[in-house]
């Protein structure tokens, strides 16, 4: 329970920041290569931001869908948003 505590903060500290500049997101990104790129939910060849946003809102709508279940438990919840996090630089 302790990373997840850990997590959250770091996640919410993340979209304030997102939020916060309207869209013009200034983070790091990180360009994928394989060729399934896991955590691109986008489609845009990147893995930033955008994707993390795409999967709030699968997750905050309780909408599903089986390329942002990345632990394979057949809800998309916030243990794939974690997953996602711990994902970008």
């Amino acid at each position: 329970m302790g990373q997840r505590q850990i997590l959250l903060p770091s996640l919410l500290i993340l979209l304030l920041g997102f939020f916060s500049t309207q869209g013009a997101f200034t983070g790091r990104v990180i360009q994928t290569t394989s060729p399934d790129k896991t955590y691109d939910l986008t489609g845009d060849g990147l893995v930033d931001a955008q994707d993390l946003r795409e999967l709030i809102d699968l997750a905050s709508y309780g909408m599903y869908q089986q390329q942002a279940d990345f632990n394979h438990d057949g809800i998309i919840d916030q243990l794939d948003v974690d997953i996602l996090a711990a994902s970008l630089p």
